[in-house]
């Protein structure tokens, strides 16, 4: 078995366990031709991805301190072909409920998948 043929059962393997799905939207300005204004609209860009969707928590910094409360890592992953934007807005249905969250940082980008880090989408102004 050469290296192109192990990766591509690992990407198949990974992307079995993709059980949720996202639509990635974008900010753009579209102008409308009959108010003759330009607005910036939702616009989708990639819709029904499959996917999954990953938290995973970090202990707090100061356990001594009872202010100091943990905090929760929230992960994408995702096909490496797929390029979603800093500052799009990933909607993901997981198990059953739509989230909203954007991009945080760049992907880690691997042959089989990419791992994005989100938070939790403010709205647009």
């Amino acid at each position: 078995m050469n290296f192109e043929s192990a990766r591509n059962i690992m990407r198949n393997k990974i992307e079995q366990m993709y059980e949720d799905s996202c639509t990635v939207y974008e900010q753009k300005e579209v102008f409308d031709e009959k108010t003759k204004v330009t607005k910036k609209r939702r616009i989708v860009t990639l819709e029904n991805e499959p996917c999954r969707l990953s938290f995973s928590k970090i202990e707090a910094e100061d356990k001594a301190d009872p202010a100091s409360v943990p905090s929760q890592t929230i992960k994408l992953f995702i096909s490496p072909d797929i390029d979603i934007k800093t500052g799009c807005v990933i909607e993901i249905k997981h198990k059953g409920r739509i989230y909203e969250y954007e991009r945080s940082g760049q992907p880690a980008v691997y042959s089989s998948h990419q791992e994005i880090v989100l938070q939790l989408h403010e709205r647009w102004s």
